[in-house]
C-alpha cells in the first residue's frame, strides 16, 4: 500500500513539474527543429566526405 502512495506522489510532483515549464511556442519550435536537423546533415554530409576520402587513401596505400 506505501509503494502505491510512493507512486501517486512520484507522477503528482511530475504533473506539478510539468506545468512550471515555459513551453517553445510553434514558430519557435519549427526554427529550433530546422537548425537542429540542418546542422545533423551538415555534419553526416562531411563525415561522409572524410570518410570517403580516408577510404581512397586507405585503398591507395594497401593496393
Amino acid at each position: 500500500m506505501a509503494e502505491n502512495n510512493r507512486i501517486k506522489k512520484l507522477f503528482g510532483e511530475v504533473r506539478a513539474e510539468f506545468r512550471r515549464i515555459t513551453w517553445a511556442n510553434w514558430d519557435q519550435f519549427k526554427k529550433s527543429a530546422i537548425i537542429v536537423l540542418s546542422v545533423c546533415g551538415f555534419f553526416a554530409v562531411y563525415v561522409g566526405v572524410v570518410d570517403a576520402i580516408y577510404s581512397k587513401i586507405q585503398s591507395l596505400i594497401f593496393k
